[in-house]
């Protein structure tokens, strides 16, 4: 049974940016791990390849492939962590991010036209 994916080709694209080939498993969890931000499910997908040198991208990729088609069964998406932020707090950071509170239509602070925003 093929397992559905939720993570993106992409995302796999992204996590192994850089990354040198032949490389072995332990080199691609490195590399996955040192860009941060990577979707737990390709983490997770990435510490069930097999223990051995991978000699190209499309080596890893039919062997990603193979993981999912294996019937492997892939986490969950786990809700996002709880932030120690009040509701105040983060109205101010929602306020202080939106660059266009306070300016008068079609104006910005750096002068450029913002009509397109609206």
């Amino acid at each position: 049974m093929v397992q559905r994916r939720h993570a993106e080709p992409r995302e796999f694209v992204d996590a192994l940016e850089g990354l040198d080939f032949p490389a072995s498993q332990a080199a691609i969890q490195n590399k996955a791990q040192d860009k941060g931000g990577i979707d737990a499910e390709v983490t997770y997908v990435l510490r069930h390849l097999p223990d051995r040198t991978y000699d190209s991208i499309d080596d890893l990729n039919a062997e990603i492939a193979q993981i999912y088609a294996s019937g492997i069964a892939l986490p969950d998406a786990a809700p996002a962590a709880p932030t120690a932020a009040s509701k105040r707090d983060k109205q101010d950071i929602e306020t202080q991010a939106d660059t266009r509170e306070g300016e008068p239509p079609g104006e910005s602070r750096t002068g450029q036209p913002t009509d397109f925003l609206a």
